[in-house]
């Protein structure tokens, strides 16, 4: 996760003390939690060690190559833009836009066969004395390393025997998680016409303010509510192209061009934070999916199984499993996905405190909208009080606070949210975090039964002695 302490955001919780108790019981021959996992938990260290290695790449817009998929879409948006002057969609045109563009992704999203190998991707030696999360990054980079001396284009994952059809199922991978996130980011503006379309008070507020009376305000609002219900069809494909082949900070400038309506590059303070939560949700759709389709073909606990998938991707669904194995499956399968569920819904909004970093970078960035000075201005209230108000000059003070650009805006971030630079890896690495303290909280339970039943079984026998006596 990003290390960097800076502001107000002292980085302490309850998780990371559990993990500086869990680390401090370790053994002598144990330098970091990895070591203290059993095999069977190492496996699950291992698949979030896959998928973050997977969705690392997708974050930074390193790693590019011709999908069909991506191929059509780009045949798609070419066509749709052919032309000199950009066409505005009203909502039936942008629904329809979406949904040609849903059909052409979806049966690009299944990838079973090469997703099975996800644990795979992290073979590489650790360093010992390292903490459990630098130990994941150094090993991440390690991978990536390699790869760069090798290739300028390809990344290259365990130099093994099987290099060529890993290095293949990694491509594979990269390519069905940057469909996944296509395609949810296609669901999620979809969903979001009205917040992509509404006007705001404030807005009002601002034509009311530049109008010499009430009633041309009132025409202001009026034109400004009709064009409002249409959208750039430009900058809707930018934000497909940049969740098709783009990085975190290209999403979030793209969501951030879309919302600015009026081409200016400001938005308001609550406009923001509309741009943030819109670039989180693909990402966290797609990552849930991803995770569940993992899961689905690739058995958690039964290592036999794991071999014959890799050879044929229906061999899971072949084999016979016993009871016990599969109320194992299934118990551990969903355990993974409520620990995953819980990074997802909490990272974000509560660990990293993303409300209160967005009202912050607002608050210190340097602002030259307004001098970065609130206007306080009188304006007629015609638009509530109707014609009597505005002619008994029946007045309201408002305070317009300035606009923030997108530069302005990156220059903070960067310093005290750059989580948003890698989102899909910071709720990875969270979910890793997670995975450790699950597991250190197991196994403290399981020395606790024990001394608790070495110390009834000792009670006990010193009670029968008594009574022999």
């Amino acid at each position: 996760m990003s290390s960097s302490v800076s502001g107000v955001w002292a980085q302490t919780s309850a998780k990371r003390d559990k993990l500086v108790e869990l680390r401090s019981a370790l053994k002598d021959n144990e330098f970091s939690l990895d070591d203290a996992a059993s095999e069977e938990e190492m496996l699950d260290l291992n698949l979030a060690d896959g998928l973050r290695l997977v969705v690392e790449m997708a974050d930074k817009g390193e790693y590019n190559f011709a999908s069909d998929w991506l191929v059509e879409m780009n045949k798609i948006l070419a066509v749709s833009e052919a032309g000199t002057e950009d066409i505005l969609l009203d909502r039936a045109e942008f629904e329809r836009h979406l949904n040609e563009l849903e059909v052409l992704i979806t049966p690009f999203c299944e990838c079973k066969k090469d997703v099975a190998r996800l644990r795979d991707f992290m073979k590489n030696p650790q360093v010992e004395g390292d903490s459990d999360e630098s130990k994941s990054k150094d090993a991440i980079d390690s991978s990536v390393q390699v790869d760069r001396e090798m290739s300028a284009n390809q990344y290259d994952i365990n130099l093994d025997d099987d290099h060529q059809q890993l290095q293949n199922s990694y491509h594979q991978c990269v390519g069905t998680y940057r469909a996944l996130l296509l395609k949810h980011s296609i669901t999620t503006i979809k969903s979001s016409w009205d917040t992509l379309t509404a006007i705001a008070d404030v807005d009002i507020d601002r034509a009311a303010v530049k109008d010499a009376s009430s009633s041309l305000g009132d025409s202001s609002s009026s034109q400004q509510e009709a064009s409002s219900q249409s959208l750039s069809l430009r900058k809707v494909n930018n934000v497909l192209r940049s969740y098709a082949s783009g990085s975190c900070d290209e999403q979030i400038k793209s969501i951030w061009t879309l919302l600015d309506r009026d081409d200016d590059s400001l938005l308001e303070e609550e406009e923001v934070s509309a741009v943030v939560e819109l670039g989180l949700k693909p990402v966290k759709g797609a990552l849930m999916k991803f995770v569940d389709m993992a899961l689905e073909v690739s058995p958690v606990r039964n290592f036999s199984i794991s071999d014959a998938i890799k050879s044929d991707e229906k061999a899971y669904t072949a084999v016979k499993l016993s009871w016990r194995q599969k109320r194992q499956e299934t118990k551990t399968k969903k355990k993974l996905k409520k620990v995953l569920k819980k990074a997802e819904s909490q990272y974000f909004e509560i660990e990293v405190e993303m409300s209160h970093r967005l009202r912050c970078i607002y608050s210190w960035a340097d602002k030259l909208h307004q001098d970065g000075k609130v206007q306080s201005i009188l304006v007629d209230s015609g638009s509530e009080g109707g014609t009597g108000a505005s002619i008994m000059g029946r007045k309201r003070y408002v305070e317009l606070k300035p606009k923030i650009s997108y530069d302005e805006f990156r220059c903070m971030q960067h310093e005290h949210f750059n989580h948003l630079d890698q989102i899909g890896t910071e709720l990875l690495s969270c979910y890793r975090e997670n995975l450790l303290v699950s597991q250190g909280i197991g196994r403290q339970n399981a020395e606790l039964r024990r001394e608790a039943l070495g110390f009834l079984v000792v009670v006990s026998l010193i009670d029968v002695g008594i009574n022999m006596l």
